[in-house]
């Protein structure tokens, strides 16, 4: 059986993300998802700016990883992207 560490995949997401960067974080997540199969996703979005792409991100990623069957807990979260995440109908990747 493995190990539940090798079993968690963890991310970082930093600073202010630009739309014209979402489809490569996409593809990489997805990369991520598929090398490792892991059950569970961390996503640390420490420092993360709470705005509409930040948004879009975090709903891509968690699209991609429920595709991979995997779920999403996001850490270190600010009040302010918690907000938004919540208004926006996904205060389950808490």
């Amino acid at each position: 059986m493995a190990h539940a560490a090798a079993r968690t995949l963890t991310l970082a997401l930093r600073g202010r993300l630009a739309r014209e960067d979402l489809p490569g974080l996409a593809a990489g997540v997805r990369r991520r998802l598929e090398a490792t199969r892991p059950q569970l996703a961390l996503i640390d979005v420490a420092n993360l700016a709470a705005d509409a792409v930040a948004l879009e991100a975090l709903a891509l990623i968690a699209l991609r990883a429920r595709r991979a069957g995997c779920r999403i807990r996001l850490s270190n979260c600010s009040a302010g992207l918690r907000e938004l995440v919540e208004l926006a109908g996904l205060g389950e990747l808490f």
